[in-house]
């Protein structure tokens, strides 16, 4: 009898009892579809994190970076000029008002500038006859300040002036400048002076040594050329790709 009640059960039942499938084999074949949503997402994850540390990359490497700029003074040949002597009041010296048209070539603005202008005996360099010193600089316009602008600004070119008070003999007359107190010259030249019994002087033309130099060094801001931002559309479809796929992955 239950061999007959086993035969009478619909041919459907048994087809569908056969073809299903034991648990361990449904298990597996459902792990290895989460594993391969797992790895889809991981795979674009990767993506978006190689993109956006690409950006950062292209990022910093562009980023302007800021330069140095110096101020550079100049003194040429025929930048230091005489005014006519005279006779100081006690008649036993000549005054000679000289002036020093200096200029700023570097793209940067000078420190606090020192004119030195001192006269040696010619045959003795030991022995100092007299000199000035001035740090108070006159532009064109008459403008009074210690400090130069930079190239092409108002201003970039001024004048110092002083006078030297010497007795008859001759001298050689070094000047000297100097920037920011620092004791190491950044123009340098000199010129000769004959002063007769007469106190009267006749400079000779002034030959630069060091005609021009380099003096403060400061850091300026590049122009940037280059926006930052761009690597954001970027991350955005990465990102958008990843919910894509995890949606069909739901889905299906």
């Amino acid at each position: 009898m239950k061999k007959d009640r086993a035969e009478d059960k619909p041919a459907s039942e048994k087809k569908a009892k056969q073809e299903e499938k034991p648990l361990w084999e449904q298990q597996l074949e459902d792990g290895s579809g989460d594993r391969s949503r797992t790895a889809a997402a991981l795979v674009v994850t990767i993506i978006v994190v190689i993109v956006v540390l690409s950006a950062l990359l292209v990022i910093y490497l562009m980023r302007p970076m800021p330069r140095t700029v110096y101020s550079e003074l100049s003194v040429g040949q025929y930048d230091v000029t005489y005014s006519a002597s005279t006779p100081s009041g006690d008649n036993k010296s000549a005054l000679i008002p000289v002036e020093i048209k200096i200029t700023n070539k570097g793209e940067g603005e000078s420190g606090v500038v020192k004119v030195y202008c001192e006269a040696f005996n010619y045959t003795n360099p030991n022995q100092k006859g007299g000199g000035f010193n001035t740090s108070e600089l006159r532009d064109i316009n008459g403008n009074v300040s210690s400090r130069i602008p930079p190239a092409g600004k108002p201003g970039s070119t001024v004048r110092a002036s002083g006078i030297l008070n010497l007795t008859p003999g001759k001298y050689n007359v070094r000047l000297e400048i100097y920037e920011d107190a620092i004791r190491t010259s950044i123009v340098s030249g000199n010129f000769v002076v004959n002063v007769d019994q007469s106190m009267v002087a006749n400079p000779e033309p002034y030959t630069p040594e060091v005609p021009s130099g380099r003096g403060r060094a400061t850091e300026q801001k590049a122009a940037g050329a280059f926006v930052p931002g761009f690597e954001a559309p970027l991350a955005l479809a990465a990102a958008a790709a990843v919910l894509i796929l995890i949606r069909k992955n739901r889905r299906t």
